[in-house]
């Protein structure tokens, strides 16, 4: 159920939900940064205030001119006290070290300092405040004297609070305008592939001419509608070829079952004078006509099928094979040779091309049939019959193409031989061509050729 709602999102609301994610996670990080950047400032400018008020005491202490009362700062910001080594305040500030001790840390050893930050608790009774403490001892006569001062925190703890909180109102509304934002951009950018969506709707198998407008702006969406009209015009291409394949098998069947009923309705408006053995041999000749139609209409719908890649044969067993079994009125050259060629390919399918490529040209011949097959897995079927013009090379190897239309079936076939012929090449990764020749034409078959067998 969970993966069905999630393909049937709009691809626009998952850009931008996935847009505006992001966006809220990249604020939510910054603004951890930002927060954590400004407090660490803050505390670098305590720490660097601490060790002013610190040296400036320091040096009042060697000039030996420390007061009981020193310069203030603020009540709870830059407080000093300094104590001799009996614990005896000798110096401090007004305000906060008047009512309170500092030396919440040991005094350090002469000439070093240390530094730390203590609860509110310790200074003020105060637990929500945190204090910063720096204790530096001076060596003076008669005892050292430790330095301690002391700067509350909470300006940086409201001032990082402050920002967070500003931070925290205002990301929401970042993440709402981002996702407006990127949900208007992307409904614009998708409008074209939604009107494309429309148009390709609207076409109708009857009428394949129409083609989608590929827009002006965006190069993506122009090309995706290029794509869309080029397919556009392969499918009418193809219900075009199926319109006329369709037309031109239903003619040729329409021909031998005519021929089968003009038969069988003559017999029975005269069943007294009907020669009923010959008109039923008559008859059979017409199914015959109508099974190796039939078939070679099964084969051409079915060859276009991939077939094994790991297959192969040897096409000059097969050639030979053919050659010799076929009994022939013309004169049936074998240039084959005895060298073995292997190819990629089916044997059954082979043996289809080079059985309908015989068959053309044993139709076709005047006197003459050549076989030669090469090495490298070529099929050369020559006959000495009439030339073919250079603009036919290409068409007849198109279903139901007969360059002698007047010609009756039985002597011209049923015009799918050729056909045949090409899609069978054409699925194994071969080629098929007509080449002219000075004393007729020649059927050229390429295979893929393999090494062994």
């Amino acid at each position: 159920m969970t993966m069905a709602l999630r393909q049937r999102v709009p691809l626009r609301w998952k850009i931008t939900i996935g847009a505006t994610a992001i966006v809220a996670v990249a604020l939510v990080v910054a603004s951890l940064a930002v927060t954590g950047l400004l407090r660490r400032s803050m505390a670098a400018d305590t720490e660097s205030l601490l060790n002013g008020r610190v040296d400036a005491v320091e040096e009042l202490i060697a000039r030996g001119e420390l007061p009981t009362i020193l310069e203030s700062t603020g009540r709870e910001v830059g407080q000093v006290q300094v104590i001799d080594g009996t614990g005896a305040i000798v110096s401090r500030t007004p305000g906060l070290a008047v009512t309170t001790r500092f030396d919440v840390v040991g005094p350090p050893r002469a000439g070093t300092q240390v530094a730390a930050t203590v609860g509110g608790a310790s200074i003020d009774d105060d637990p929500s405040e945190d204090y910063r403490v720096i204790a530096r001892t001076v060596s003076a006569e008669p005892t050292d004297l430790t330095v301690y001062a002391v700067t509350s925190l909470d300006p940086a703890d409201r001032a990082e609070r402050y920002l967070r909180q500003r931070l925290l109102l205002i990301s929401p509304l970042l993440v709402i305008v981002v996702g407006f934002v990127v949900f208007r951009v992307v409904a614009r950018a998708l409008a074209p592939v939604d009107a494309m969506r429309a148009e390709v709707d609207r076409i109708e198998v009857t009428d394949l001419s129409i083609r989608v407008s590929a827009g002006e702006r965006d190069e993506e969406i122009i090309s995706l509608g290029r794509t869309l009209n080029r397919l556009l015009s392969r499918l009418e291409a193809s219900a075009a070829r199926q319109q006329l394949f369709a037309a031109a098998a239903s003619h040729e069947l329409r021909s031998p079952l005519s021929a089968i009923r003009t038969e069988l309705e003559v017999g029975l408006q005269y069943p007294d004078r009907t020669d009923w053995p010959r008109t039923a041999a008559d008859s059979l000749i017409e199914v015959d006509r109508l099974e190796r139609l039939a078939q070679d209409l099964r084969v051409l719908t079915t060859s276009t099928s991939v077939r094994s890649a790991t297959a192969s044969c040897d096409l000059r067993a097969i050639a030979v094979a053919e050659v010799h079994r076929r009994v022939s009125r013309h004169e049936l050259v074998d240039s084959t040779g005895t060298t073995p060629a292997w190819v990629v390919g089916e044997s059954d399918a082979v043996v289809q091309v080079v059985r309908n490529l015989l068959d053309n040209a044993e139709r076709h011949a005047t006197s003459r049939i050549e076989v030669t097959v090469s090495d490298a897995g070529t099929l050369r079927v020559a006959n000495d019959g009439p030339p073919i013009d250079v603009e036919d090379r290409e068409r007849i190897f198109e279903p139901f193409t007969r360059l002698d239309e007047a010609r009756a079936l039985d002597g011209g076939g049923s015009g799918l031989g050729l056909a045949i012929v090409r899609n069978i090449m054409r699925s194994m990764g071969g080629t098929v061509t007509c080449e002219p020749r000075p004393d007729g034409v020649c059927f050229v078959a390429k295979f893929r050729s393999r090494t062994t067998g």
